[in-house]
């Protein structure tokens, strides 16, 4: 395939393994990137919880020719504000579209408000219209996740008693573990209900009975199960970046990450109560993965 330039939308969808990421496989070892686009690719990345080394393996992967941001590219980026403006591209698209046009190569982005541009740069956009959102695209955020919890166990005692089954939980007995959290066992005499956070939007919704106890402390983090939320992320072709760990770097980066909620249920209650609670946050929560 010809050289182009990448821009860090490009980019993240080969690294990540989102839409469009098999085309830009294709210009794996002829193209170009600025250095900005490079760092805020890096920064995307960290957000997502890789490491330094990691990153700048996957950086490397690409095979890129990265282009230093000196003084006239700075300005030549400058100059190009009122064209690109009423779309609403940033400074990092800026710079690469500037590289483009002075390289006379194509500028490659998974933005397609490019496709509209008036620019003398072409233009080659990774997706179309149909092709589904990446991940951080299509996520429910939230803004608190611990008043998610607390909203949704006030209004599941209303719930529970139209199921005969009161449960006023209120005031129930709920961890919030913050990332990085560290799993406990799961306490004697108790059943659990508990989820999992990251990045604005509920992971994974589970329950574990008295007597699950490694489903409670470690399947999630280790397990290759798809019921398990490593096995989850590992199946999902949208974290690739993230799934394609180790068993041991993805239980790390699972407890570095996540933030975890445990809400501990006596073991003499009904037990279908645990599960009422399990299926009425999944409701409520819209996790990204099925329990």
């Amino acid at each position: 395939m010809s050289r182009a330039v990448l821009d860090a939308s490009a980019m993240l969808a080969f690294v990540c393994g989102e839409p469009g990421g098999e085309i830009v496989d294709g210009y794996r070892g002829d193209a170009l990137a600025s250095a900005v686009n490079v760092a805020e690719t890096a920064a995307r990345l960290v957000d997502l919880g890789l490491a330094l080394d990691e990153i700048r393996r996957s950086i490397a992967h690409m095979s890129l020719d990265i282009v230093p941001f000196d003084k006239d590219q700075a300005l030549a980026a400058a100059d190009m504000r009122l064209a690109t403006r009423h779309r609403g591209l940033s400074l990092g698209d800026r710079a690469c579209l500037q590289l483009a046009a002075h390289r006379g190569l194509p500028a490659v982005t998974a933005d397609r408000a490019w496709a509209e541009l008036d620019v003398d740069t072409e233009v080659r956009v990774i997706r179309d219209s149909d092709t589904p959102k990446p991940f951080e695209e299509d996520q429910i955020m939230s803004v608190d996740w611990r008043e998610d919890v607390g909203s949704a166990l006030r209004d599941f005692a209303a719930v529970s008693e139209l199921a005969g089954e009161r449960a006023d939980l209120g005031h129930a007995d709920v961890e919030f573990l913050r990332a990085p959290h560290k799993p406990g066992s799961l306490p004697k005499g108790k059943m659990a209900v508990y989820g999992f956070w990251w990045d604005g939007t509920w992971l994974k919704i589970g329950k574990a009975g008295e007597k699950s106890n490694a489903r409670y402390v470690s399947q999630h983090y280790t397990g290759n199960a798809p019921s398990s939320l490593a096995g989850s992320i590992r199946n999902d072709e949208r974290m690739r970046c993230i799934s394609d760990l180790d068993g041991k770097d993805l239980a790390a980066w699972i407890k570095r990450e996540t933030s975890r909620v445990n809400i501990l249920l006596p073991a003499t209650r009904n037990k279908a109560l645990m599960s009422l609670l399990e299926a009425f946050l999944h409701v409520r929560l819209h996790p990204r993965y099925e329990g």
